[in-house]
C-alpha cells in the first residue's frame, strides 16, 4: 500500500525516474526454502522478508504491477532464487515495550552530522567483522520469527544471518559491486551495506513508529533505484530462455564476451569480503570498427572475474613476472596460465567511502577486474596416478616461482588444474589473485584464502586470522598437502563421492575447521576410511605432524596428545569453558613451536617424501633384475659342472 501510494508522488531534490525499470517490491518468504549451490555444497535458507523486481532478471511479466501485488498479497508466496534477490529484511524482537505513535510530525528531514560521524566510526570498528563490537540485538524466545523453524542460520546472531544472506546475493550474479540488508528490531531499521572491501552499518536505525517520514523517505528512495543501484553490474547482460539464465554478453575494448552460466565450469565464490571470483566458459568474437561485424576467435576459454585490491600488484603484473621466470625455468614452464587478455572496470569499493567522508576510504578498496585464460580442466577430475603426477608438477612449480620472489599463498584445489599435450598430463598452477611478489613495492596484505579447508593450521589460528603470521613457503605446502588428502578422501576416480569423510570441512568456518583439523591429524584412521594413494596420504600425515608442528624436536609427544584429547572433550561438552578451552590453546601453540628452518631445508624434506615411493619402486625393480641375473648365473654354472 505505501508503494502505491508513493509511485505517483513527486519530492524535491529527489530522483523522479527509474521507478519503472525495478519495481521493487516486499515478499515474506520465512515459509520457503531458497537454495544454492557452491562448489559442491548447497545453502537453504529462509529470510524473512525479501524484496523483489517486478520485473526480474530471470525472465518478464505478463500481468500488470497493481495485478501481480493483488496477487502476492492473497496468495502463498512461490519459492524464488538469489538471482532475482534485491535484498533482505530480517525481523527480531525483544522484551522493550514499543512507544505508540506521535500525535503529528514533525517535517524535518536534515541529514544529521553526528549520524554520519558515527556511521564512520563504526564502520571502521566492524570492517573486520567484529561481532563482539556490534550493538546487541537479541531475539525474543517468544517472538513469531524465532518460533517458526530456520534451516542453517538456526542459532546464529541475526548479524551474521544478514551477512550470510549478504553472500548468497553477491555469489548469486555475475559481478555485483554491492548489496545491502536490512535489520529490524521492535520499530527500529538498520541498514548493512556489503560490498567486498567490507560492510558499511549505519549505528542509528530509523524509527519507523517514531520518525514515519525519514522511514517513507528510504522507501520513497529504494523505489526509484535502478539496477546499478541495487548493485547489479549492467555491464554484464543476462540471457535467458524460459526460467533459466543461458548466458551474459558483456561489451569492453572492442570485444564481446559471452559467458555461459550454466556450464559446468562456471564457478562463482561464496563469502563477502575477498575478491568473489567467477570463472566462466566464455567465446569471444572482436568487433571489426565501423563494420558492426563480428568474427570469431574460439571457444576454449575461460574468463575470471574478481575484485581485486587496488593497491597491489595487479593479477596481469604478476603473470608478466611468471612468464618472465617461465622463461628460464623448466619447471615453471608450461605449468602457469596463458592470459589472452585482461580489463579493469571503472568500479571501485572505496567511491561510497569516499562519498561518506571516511578518513581511510582508500584501504583495502577494491576494483573490478576481467581477465581471459586458455580453458583448463579441474585436477580433481583426474585418476590417482595421474592426479599425483599433476599435484607434484604443480609443487615443483610453485617452489620454483617462490625462490624467484613469486609468492602463490592462495593453493586450493580450485587452483591446481591440467591440460593434456600429447596424451600427457600438464599440471598448471592456476589462481593469483593473492598472489605477491616480494620485490615490490607495493604492500604484500595479509589476506588469506577464503579456501578454509586447504589452509595451513597457522593461518586458522586467532593470530593468523588477524594477519600476525608471517605467511612462509611450509604454510602453502601444507595447503598442497590439505588439497592431497582431500581430492583422495572426496573423490573416486575424479568423481565426487555422494558422502565424503571431509564433507563438514566444507560447511565449517575457521575456528571450527581448525578443530576439526586436529582431530584428523592426530586421531588415528577408521578401518574403513576408502583410500587409494599408493600410502602417500599417510605418509603426508606423518610428516605434517612431524616437521610441520615440530614433533620431530620433541622425543616425547605424549603431553601435546593429552592435551589435544583434552581439548576435544571439553569443545563436545554442553557448555564449554571458554577460559579453560584459551588456556589449553595456548598449551597446544607452546608444544607446537619450533625453530624455523629455511624454505630450501622444507622443501629438500618434503619432496624426499612425495618421492618415497618413486624411490623404492626403483630399488626394488633393480633388486629383482639382481635377483633374476643370480638365478640365470646359478642355472648357467649348474649346467657347466653336469657338462
Amino acid at each position: 500500500m505505501a508503494l502505491t501510494c508513493l509511485k505517483d508522488l513527486k519530492i524535491d531534490g529527489m530522483r523522479e525516474d527509474g521507478i519503472h525499470e525495478v519495481q521493487m517490491f516486499f515478499q515474506r518468504s520465512d515459509r520457503s526454502i531458497i537454495s544454492q549451490g557452491h562448489s559442491g555444497h548447497t545453502s537453504r535458507r529462509k529470510p524473512d522478508v525479501i524484496i523483489l523486481p517486478f520485473e526480474p532478471i530471470r525472465g518478464s511479466r505478463r500481468y500488470s504491477w497493481k495485478d501481480h501485488i493483488k496477487k502476492r498479497a492473497t496468495k502463498k508466496s512461490t519459492t524464488t532464487h538469489w538471482n532475482d534477490v534485491l535484498s533482505v529484511l530480517e525481523f527480531k524482537r525483544s522484551r522493550n515495550k514499543m512507544a505508540p505513535p506521535p500525535k503529528s510530525y514533525v517535517n524535518e528531514l536534515q541529514l544529521r552530522r553526528s549520524s554520519r560521524e558515527r556511521t564512520q566510526r563504526h564502520s571502521q570498528a566492524i570492517s573486520g567483522f567484529g561481532l563482539k563490537r556490534l550493538p546487541q540485538v537479541q531475539a525474543d524466545s517468544d517472538s513469531r520469527t524465532s518460533r517458526r523453524a530456520k534451516v542453517e542460520e538456526a542459532k546464529k546472531h541475526v548479524m551474521v544471518q544478514t551477512a550470510l544472506y549478504g553472500a548468497e546475493i553477491l555469489s548469486a550474479n555475475v559481478a555485483v559491486t554491492h548489496t545491502f540488508n536490512f535489520i529490524v528490531q521492535d520499530d527500529v531499521i538498520w541498514i548493512w551495506y556489503y560490498d567486498h572491501q567490507g560492510l558499511i552499518s549505519v549505528m542509528r536505525g530509523i524509527n519507523f513508529v517514531q520518525d514515519l517520514p525519514r522511514f517513507l523517505v528510504l522507501l520513497y528512495a529504494l523505489q526509484r533505484f535502478k539496477w546499478d543501484d541495487w548493485g547489479r553490474n549492467t555491464c554484464f547482460e543476462p540471457h535467458h530462455e524460459g526460467d533459466e539464465i543461458t548466458h551474459y554478453t558483456v561489451k569492453v575494448d572492442g570485444k564481446e564476451l559471452m559467458l555461459r552460466s550454466n556450464s559446468q565450469e562456471a564457478v562463482t565464490q561464496f563469502g563477502l569480503k575477498g575478491p568473489g571470483t567467477a570463472v566462466m566458459d566464455c567465446r569471444d568474437s572482436e568487433l571489426e570498427q565501423g563494420k558492426g561485424k563480428e568474427r570469431e576467435t574460439g571457444c576454449d576459454k575461460v574468463v575470471k572475474i574478481f575484485w581485486g585490491e587496488e593497491a597491489r600488484d595487479t593479477e596481469e603484473q604478476i603473470l608478466k613476472r611468471v612468464k618472465e621466470a617461465a622463461e628460464k625455468d623448466e619447471a615453471i614452464r608450461g605449468h602457469v596460465p596463458t592470459l589472452l587478455w585482461s580489463t579493469k572496470f571503472p568500479f571501485s569499493t572505496s567511491t561510497i567511502r569516499k562519498a561518506l567522508g571516511f578518513e581511510d576510504h582508500a584501504r583495502g578498496s577494491c576494483a573490478l577486474f576481467l581477465l581471459e585464460f586458455t580453458k583448463l580442466s579441474p585436477i580433481k577430475e583426474l585418476g590417482p596416478d595421474e592426479f599425483f603426477q599433476a599435484w607434484r608438477q604443480c609443487v615443483l612449480c610453485h617452489y620454483s616461482l617462490w625462490k624467484e620472489g613469486i609468492h602463490h599463498r592462495s593453493v586450493s584445489c580450485e587452483n591446481l588444474a591440467y591440460h593434456r599435450v600429447d596424451g600427457k598430463v600438464i599440471g598448471v598452477l592456476n589462481g593469483y589473485t593473492l598472489a605477491s611478489l616480494v620485490h615490490s613495492c607495493q604492500p604484500l596484505g595479509d589476506e588469506r584464502t577464503p579456501a578454509i579447508p586447504f589452509m595451513a593450521i597457522d593461518l586458522l589460528r586467532q593470530d593468523g586470522k588477524d594477519g600476525q603470521v608471517q605467511h612462509r613457503y611450509r604454510h602453502d605446502m601444507e595447503s598442497f598437502i590439505w588439497v592431497f588428502i582431500w581430492v583422495s578422501l572426496q573423490y573416486e576416480d575424479g568423481k565426487l563421492r555422494s558422502t565424503g569423510p571431509l564433507d563438514a570441512w566444507a560447511e565449517a568456518n575457521g575456528v571450527e575447521c581448525l578443530r576439526l583439523k586436529r582431530d584428523f591429524l592426530y586421531a588415528p584412521w577408521p578401518d574403513d576410511l576408502d583410500i587409494n594413494t599408493n600410502g602417500h596420504a599417510e605418509r603426508f600425515l606423518l610428516f605434517l605432524k612431524e616437521k610441520i608442528h615440530g614433533r620431530s624436536t620433541r622425543n616425547d609427544s605424549r603431553p601435546l596428545d593429552k592435551t589435544l584429547r583434552q581439548l576435544a572433550r571439553i569443545q563436545n561438552q554442553t557448555n564449554p569453558s571458554p577460559s579453560r578451552i584459551k588456556r589449553l590453546e595456548e598449551e597446544i601453540k607452546c608444544y607446537e613451536q619450533y625453530v624455523e628452518e629455511p624454505d630450501h631445508v622444507v622443501f629438500r624434506g618434503f619432496m624426499r617424501v612425495v618421492d618415497s615411493d618413486v624411490s623404492r619402486s626403483t630399488i626394488s625393480w633393480y633388486s629383482v633384475l639382481v635377483l633374476v641375473f643370480l638365478l640365470l648365473l646359478l642355472v648357467l654354472c649348474f649346467f657347466y659342472i653336469i657338462e
